[in-house]
């Protein structure tokens, strides 16, 4: 799944769930994408809201979980498939954090696939 530049790339978590960092087209803190909402259950709190919806593109049954902070989508089945941040305390090993600009994203991380 390809996560947009703006949103660097991933989700927003609250102070009592941030412990990891940015792992770009593949997680923040302990969410990564793929797990399943067992495994997410047994890693998160409990999500302050969870939607059912169905998804305007796909037309497929997606599971909006959100936190603190934090979006996780549930697309189709069991598996996240998105991961939506605005916690600026998150950054990746190479310091690429919110609000980096788009130009010093793709410097510090070349082969990350962005959106508008």
């Amino acid at each position: 799944m390809i996560l947009s530049a703006a949103a660097l790339c991933l989700a927003l978590l609250a102070p009592s769930v941030a412990s990891g960092r940015l792992v770009p087209q593949k997680g923040v803190t302990k969410v990564r994408l793929g797990m399943t909402q067992a495994q997410l259950r047994d890693t998160l709190p409990t999500p302050l809201q969870v939607v059912r919806t169905t998804g305007l593109v796909t037309g497929l049954p997606t599971d909006l979980w959100t936190f603190k902070g934090l979006e996780i989508e549930f697309e189709g089945g069991n598996t996240v498939t998105r991961i939506y941040t605005t916690l600026i305390f998150e950054r990746t090993k190479k310091g690429a954090a919110i609000g980096t600009p788009k130009w010093k994203l793709r410097k510090l991380h070349p082969n990350l696939k962005c959106g508008e």
